[in-house]
This record gives structure tokens, sequence and C-alpha cells, in this order.
């Protein structure tokens, strides 16, 4: 009986706390819903309405009567092509004119001469008058060339004398070295390990010998010039020869190497 009665009383004491507490929250919905409420109200009465209006219609144009109809309708912009520049006219180039040619001259050819081998005859025609007896035309050798000396050596040089002196290019047979000792080296130059080449020149007479005279440093080299020219004296050649195989005076040019083997 007793646990009844307190069972009850626990009852009655949940239902009144929970009817208080949902009457709280209640009042505090409410409070914060009019809360709400007045301030979106108090917003929307400083808000200013916005009204949009059509522009008015442009005035008429000038000179047009209160009765004038319509504008009439703007057309759009035709575009016009852009003119193409106008190129600057190419200059004419002048037709050239071929050179006339030149009349071709006849030119006359020499003449061949066939020199006729030589003799020992004595031409037996008589000086012509006012001849000079120096031209050969009296006391000459048939087959001589005008010119020429009287009692001049067959084959020679018109105006030349058995002494002339004759280069490499201008004899038949050049001198040809038969017997040359190498210059011996000079013992400072070996010393100091120098070499080098001189040019020794010079004329080989009809007999082959060097013509001591007319030695000549053509290229120097200072510590074997005189080695070269001592050599050189003492070289043997066989003489050069001109076109009829008679031994003439050739000056020539030999290089001689220093070299340290």
């Amino acid at each position: 009986m007793a646990a009844g009665v307190m069972t009850a009383q626990n009852g009655g004491h949940r239902g009144w706390v929970s009817a208080a507490v949902s009457a709280v929250l209640h009042v505090v919905l409410l409070g914060v819903l009019a809360a709400t409420s007045i301030h979106i109200a108090s917003e929307n009465r400083s808000l200013i309405p916005l009204v949009i209006r059509e522009p008015a219609p442009p005035p008429p144009p000038p000179g047009a009567g209160a009765g004038a109809g319509p504008p009439a309708p703007v057309e759009p912009p035709k575009f016009v092509d852009r003119p193409k520049p106008i190129e600057a006219p190419k200059p004419v180039e002048k037709a050239k004119i071929a050179a006339r040619p030149k009349p071709k001259q006849d030119v006359a050819l020499p003449t061949p001469v066939t020199a006729s081998p030589p003799t020992n005859e004595v031409a037996s025609a008589p000086a012509a008058a006012g001849g000079d007896a120096d031209s050969g035309a009296a006391g000459g050798v048939l087959g001589g060339v005008a010119g020429g000396k009287v009692g001049g050596r067959v084959g020679g040089r018109p105006g030349g004398s058995g002494d002339d002196v004759w280069s490499i290019d201008q004899v038949a047979v050049p001198p040809k070295l038969v017997d040359g000792a190498p210059p011996q080296y000079p013992p400072m130059a070996r010393a100091r390990g120098q070499e080098g080449v001189v040019v020794v020149q010079a004329i080989i007479d009809r007999r082959g010998t060097v013509e001591s005279d007319s030695l000549e440093i053509v290229q120097s080299r200072p510590p074997f010039d005189a080695a070269a020219l001592a050599a050189f004296r003492q070289w043997r050649f066989e003489p050069g020869r001109d076109d009829s195989g008679q031994a003439v005076r050739v000056r020539v040019r030999k290089p001689m190497r220093f070299q340290l083997r």
C-alpha cells in the first residue's frame, strides 16, 4: 500500500516538471519569433522601391512639321572595298645593241725559212755595190745567218761572239754535274744544330769547269756561305751545248742543303 502511494507521487511530480519545461520552451520560441519578425519589418521599411521607365523618344528632326510621319528607318552602313595600291611602273630596260663586228684584217704570215746544213765552202758571190763586208754577203759560209760576222763560228747566234754566256733555257743540252763532293758542314753550325739552304750561281765554261770569278751567292745563309762557295768551286761538269752540238758557256744555279742527320 505504501509502495503504491510512493509511485503515484513520483509520477505526478514528473508530469508537473514536464509541463513546466514545455511551457518555458514555448515562451522562448515565441520570443524568438517575435524578435525576428520585428527585425525583418524594420529592414523592409528602409528599402526604397526601384521603378524602371522606358526612355523618351528622340525629338523630330528640324524642319519636320507636326503632322510628319514616323522617322525613316536607318539603313545599316555599307562597307566599301579598300582600293588596291597602285604599283609603280617598272623601268623599261633599254635594248642592248650588239657591237658591229670589226672587219677582219688579213695578217701576213711569216714565210718559214729553211736553214740549209752548214758547210765549209766559201761563198763565191762578190759583194754588192755599196754593201757591207760584215753582212755575210762576201766571205761568209753557205748556210750562215744574215747579220753574222765573217769568220764566225757555225751555229752561233747573230751578233754574238764565242764568249757569249747562255742561260739554261737557251741551250739544247744543259751542263751536267759529273764530279761534285758535298760541302763541309761548318763545326760551329753543327754544334748549334743549325740547318739551311744556300743557292750558288756561276758560269760553266766550255771545258766544264767553274769560272771562279763568276761565283756568287743568290740565296744566303751566313753560317754556310763560305762552305758552299768552296765546294762549288771544285765541281766538274759536262759542258752545255747549243743546237749544233758546240760547247758553250752556261750560267747555272745550284742549291746546297746543309742538314744534320
